[in-house]
């Protein structure tokens, strides 16, 4: 009866800690927790942001100095404008330098995971200039496979999430959704949230479970000493 009880025992701890669930671990990505200036392209782990340029707006141009991104002040017209604090995600140009404006052309935005995600946000606000400032968010999964997209107006600040049933998202861009887009049609970015599917953590209730296993299983060793 003893031996049966501890095996009892055994098997619900196995059990219990065989089919407790896990979850990914949620990563920020913030431009207010880094001084002003730092590259931010591989600062936290899990992601890699990088800056790229595509066809030229006409009657503009300000080519990227890198594929760096920048904690930045927000808009060089409008200092004051801000999404979560002083900082937002910035990129280095020609006429501009450190700045804090993305758009089609010369400054797009680009988030490559380390890990298949199936969560991501971020957010997004119009510049400071008072007109619309359209912009476009594209998920990508492997081999470049464009699995959503979000038309975003521009007229204020929003919160852009894409939620897949499964992790399938590989990288996002950030960029202008017009066709033909129109000089000062710029957005600002931060504060990007994804889930890293490859840091998974066991859920509190599992590891009490595991806990109360062990100590019911040492317990009824000692009882079973004492009865020899």
């Amino acid at each position: 009866m003893k031996a049966a009880c501890c095996g009892m025992i055994l098997v619900v701890a196995s059990f219990f800690l065989g089919t407790a669930p896990a979850h990914a671990i949620l990563v920020t990505v913030e431009a207010d927790d880094f001084a002003l200036g730092t590259d931010l392209s591989t600062a936290v782990a899990g992601v890699t942001l990088s800056a790229f340029s595509g066809p030229p707006i006409v009657g503009a141009g300000d080519p990227l100095l890198s594929n760096k991104v920048l904690s930045s002040l927000p808009d060089p017209f409008s200092p004051s404008l801000s999404i979560t604090g002083d900082r937002v995600f910035g990129n280095e140009s020609t006429a501009l330098g450190i700045n804090g404006l993305w758009y089609a052309g010369d400054h797009q935005f680009r988030t490559d995971f380390d890990v298949l995600t199936h969560h991501v946000s971020i957010m997004t606000s119009p510049d400071g200039e008072g007109d619309t400032d359209p912009t476009r968010f594209e998920i990508y999964g492997l081999g470049g496979i464009l699995l959503d997209a979000i038309n975003i107006p521009g007229t204020s600040l929003v919160t852009v999430t894409f939620d897949r049933p499964t992790a399938d998202i590989a990288y996002m861009i950030a960029t202008n959704p017009n066709p033909t887009p129109l000089v000062g049609e710029s957005f600002l970015l931060d504060h990007l949230i994804f889930d890293n599917e490859a840091a998974t953590v066991p859920e509190p209730d599992t590891r009490l479970l595991f806990g109360a296993g062990l100590l019911a299983v040492t317990g009824l060793r000692r009882f079973t000493s004492k009865g020899r």
